[in-house]
């Protein structure tokens, strides 16, 4: 019996989230699941041609303008209706994201609704924040959150019953990872240069403005940046400031991480705040040494000094000396490499993840038939 899950993102760019939502629903097996991606009608065209190439059907949501837009809240409960799913699985790059999508499922009596908790950002309690999340809450039978850091914020901030988190991680494309490829197109570090990447938006959480000033020390490094955002001008100028411009690239948005990863000599993510990193994932699996802010999530992803470097956020020369550590210390990262690679292949591959994700669809599904 072939039973249907519908992946539901109301998004509107192309980061870590979305990747990961192609990721599991190229895993999941044909013969036993119908993939269904909802989105929105501002979707990336990535994600939305990247869900068709792996076999999904998608379909655009349509958007609810707020609480008392009746009327297509109503449309997204009937749309959500005609695809029979088994599963709803809301994919949330922010606390309340996908609530009306939520919302829509339950009102069409969706048998399981999930929702995948990627990122934990801090929320007033004021604007009926708390009321909603508890409403959602109340229709959603478990999150899914992708570090036990995000599960511990749902309990603490939202107060989300124990019994309602489980953990499980993204997943990672070991065979994407592993593809044979030749150089990235528009390749910009010259020979002799050593090459510290980011893949990451260019927004203030990313704290991608330490890298730079990291990267002013470090005469031999080439800081390539790969991501789009708001702060792309100001990275330009803060660059040029430095007088590092003929060293720092700022790519724009790729979507040929895994080409990149493999032209790198260390990956580097300077962020404030993370949920569990996709890409430091991804160079884990590539066997590209990472160098990251010890913050939570990135922290249940790196264990320091063994699978990588972690080093305090906000700190450009403890930055600057982890990539010289990394680049210097031959025999250190070629351990670290190995050690990340393993475990990559081990706790964050799309079979592993996958195979977690629908024994709980599978599990859900069993309590709600009896």
């Amino acid at each position: 019996m072939t039973r249907t899950v519908i992946h539901y993102s109301d998004s509107t760019v192309f980061g870590g989230t979305e990747r990961a939502i192609l990721h599991l629903a190229k895993g999941m097996d044909r013969a036993e699941w119908r993939v269904v991606l909802m989105h929105d009608r501002a979707a990336p065209s990535e994600l939305v041609d990247r869900a068709r190439a792996i076999g999904a059907e998608t379909h655009v949501a349509p958007r609810v303008g707020g609480k008392l837009d009746v009327a297509h809240l109503a449309e997204l409960t009937a749309a959500v209706r005609r695809h029979h799913a088994d599963v709803f699985h809301a994919h949330m790059h922010w606390p309340l994201a996908a609530k009306y999508g939520i919302a829509a499922a339950a009102a069409a009596r969706v048998p399981v609704v999930v929702a995948t908790a990627q990122l934990h950002v801090e929320l007033d309690h004021a604007g009926f924040v708390d009321l909603q999340h508890r409403a959602m809450t109340s229709m959603i039978d478990r999150y899914i959150a992708v570090s036990r850091d995000v599960g511990a914020q749902l309990q603490r901030r939202f107060g989300v019953p124990l019994a309602k988190v489980v953990v499980i991680p993204n997943a990672v494309d070991l065979d994407d990872i592993a593809a044979r490829r030749g150089p990235p197109p528009n390749w910009p570090a010259t020979r002799g240069q050593r090459v510290a990447l980011i893949l990451a938006r260019l927004e203030t959480d990313k704290g991608i403005e330490y890298a730079i000033d990291a990267a002013a020390t470090l005469p031999n490094v080439a800081l390539v940046i790969a991501g789009a955002g708001s702060r792309r001008a100001d990275l330009e100028a803060r660059a040029s400031a430095l007088g590092i411009a003929e060293r720092v690239h700022l790519l724009g948005h790729r979507s040929d991480a895994p080409a990149l990863l493999k032209y790198a000599d260390v990956f580097v993510l300077p962020s404030l705040v993370e949920g569990l990193p996709l890409s430091v994932l991804e160079a884990m699996a590539a066997g590209v040494p990472v160098v990251a802010t010890d913050i939570p999530g990135t922290r249940e992803a790196v264990e320091h000094d063994v699978t990588g470097l972690l080093v305090p956020p906000r700190d450009p020369r403890a930055l600057a000396h982890a990539i010289d550590r990394v680049l210097g210390d031959v025999d250190s990262a070629r351990a670290w490499t190995l050690a990340a690679r393993e475990r990559a292949r081990r706790e964050f591959s799309t079979d592993a993840v996958v195979a977690r994700v629908t024994e709980l669809y599978v599990s859900l599904l069993s309590r709600h038939a009896r």
